[in-house]
């Protein structure tokens, strides 16, 4: 289980994470040497990832990848309605899950 930092649903198990990278640096890798100065990695030029965000597939879907599907998940509502004062206060949650 984890939350998509998207939509903030929470998402049940046995439903894929998808992660996308939101931003990334260039880098350079130095040449590595052993103790009798040979060279065991000749280094080079890379990027890396700063900053990923995991998301469910419904948002990896509308927002980074449209070859995503969502046939095998369904979005269903947890928990039960509080009787408050407040019409718009409810502990009702959506949920992405896999469908049965």
């Amino acid at each position: 289980m984890y939350v998509c930092e998207s939509c903030k649903r929470r998402v049940g198990p046995g439903v894929a994470q998808y992660k996308y990278p939101l931003n990334t640096r260039d880098v350079v890798y130095p040449v590595r040497k052993d103790k009798d100065n040979e060279i065991i990695d000749t280094g080079g030029v890379g990027h890396e990832t700063t900053v990923e965000v995991s998301v469910c597939p419904f948002c990896a879907q509308r927002r980074f990848d449209d070859t995503v599907s969502t046939d095998h998940v369904e979005v269903v509502l947890t928990g039960v309605p509080q009787q408050s004062s407040l019409p718009q206060q409810s502990s009702l949650r959506e949920r992405v899950v896999l469908k049965q």
